[in-house]
């Protein structure tokens, strides 16, 4: 997705979490999921469900040589956070 990059990662027992921002609103969550989802699953990843409550978070599960989550809610005005988190 254009714009993001990981500032935080996260390691817990074998789960990574990256973290990192885009410019967006809450009107644009589901939108900047979906972009996140497309991108992932362009790289062989499968979407294997999803979720949402538009204006407050939106989160996809994807299968693949890492299964994991992406989740994207927001972070402060004009900003969204985008974490990405796999299974190693």
């Amino acid at each position: 997705m254009t714009g993001w990059a990981a500032t935080q990662a996260v390691t817990q027992g074998k789960t990574l979490a990256l973290r990192g921002a885009v410019r967006g609103s809450p009107d644009d969550i589901v939108h900047v999921r979906d972009e996140a989802l497309k991108k992932i699953t362009a790289s062989g990843y499968t979407k294997v469900g999803s979720d949402q409550e538009p204006g407050f978070e939106a989160d996809a599960d994807f299968s693949g040589p890492h299964p994991g989550n992406i989740n994207v809610k927001p972070l402060c005005r004009d900003y969204l956070v985008v974490t990405y988190t796999f299974e190693q």
